[in-house]
């Protein structure tokens, strides 16, 4: 069975991938159409896919945006596997 589909033009910083059930509900809602058995195109004119589109252009543009080095206290939420060499001085 299908469980992954590739997206062939995803949002821009957005998923390649989904599962075949929010896949079928894009193609349902008329966001996207199949191309073949395992990946859906989404419709650029879409209104939703439109707004996406934006969501993520924001987004980005907020964290190229950030010219300060982070602090402890935001690197602490960050999931790393070797914390001490993160945060390692010299």
């Amino acid at each position: 069975m299908r469980d992954k589909i590739s997206i062939l033009n995803p949002v821009e910083h957005g998923a390649r991938w989904t599962g075949l059930n929010r896949a079928e509900r894009y193609v349902a809602s008329k966001r996207a159409v199949w191309v073949s058995h395992s990946s859906i195109r989404l419709i650029e004119a879409d209104p939703r896919n439109q707004a996406a589109r934006e969501r993520a252009r924001n987004r980005a543009a907020a964290y190229d945006g950030v010219t300060r080095l982070m602090t402890e206290s935001e690197l602490a939420n960050i999931p790393v596997l070797m914390p001490r060499k993160l945060l390692w001085r010299t």
